[in-house]
């Protein structure tokens, strides 16, 4: 909890250290959804600090668990972050990256993850647009705000500052 409240709050270096004895304590009592929810965490943690390699093992190993137990909804998640990462890259594979988002969109869609599609949608879009696919670009975007709007709607007020400063949110606030 220490972990995921020093993220949210953009302490990502105090958050990190929280996380990564979680999951090792995870791991040791063979807690597989702590464990996966904490590397998830420090996965986003490492992308706060350009730290691609480090979330990139930590989504290795996520998605190791979630293809062996058949949770699509954990392997979605992974494949957001993974798509977030290679946004982030400068030589990132944005081809990898629209696929990602887009097969983490169907999953989370038919799930209705809120709290992840608009982050879906926004990575596709970014995807998109780096690619020159201006509508693809434009369809994704507009979707990225139609499920932070709903998402915004559904956050209690004292909790919507914290979303409003998230600086992947920011293009798709009206």
């Amino acid at each position: 909890i220490a972990g995921l409240a020093r993220l949210r709050a953009g302490d990502p270096e105090t958050a990190r250290g929280h996380l990564q004895e979680a999951c090792f304590l995870a791991r040791r009592q063979a807690q597989n959804v702590l464990e996966t929810d904490g590397l998830l965490l420090l996965a986003e943690a490492y992308l706060d600090v350009r730290d691609e390699e480090r979330a990139l093992l930590a989504l290795r190993r996520v998605r190791q668990i979630a293809e062996s137990t058949g949770d699509a909804e954990l392997l979605a998640r992974v494949r957001l972050l993974l798509a977030e990462r290679e946004l982030l890259r400068s030589e990132g594979d944005l081809v990898a990256a629209a696929d990602d988002a887009d097969a983490a969109a169907h999953t989370l869609l038919e799930r209705e993850r809120t709290i992840e599609l608009w982050r879906v949608y926004a990575a596709a879009g970014s995807a998109a647009q780096r690619l020159g696919q201006t509508e693809r670009s434009r369809r994704s975007s507009q979707e990225a705000s139609r499920w932070l709007a709903a998402l915004l709607s559904a956050t209690p007020e004292a909790d919507r500052a914290r979303l409003r400063n998230d600086r992947r949110a920011l293009p798709f606030l009206s």
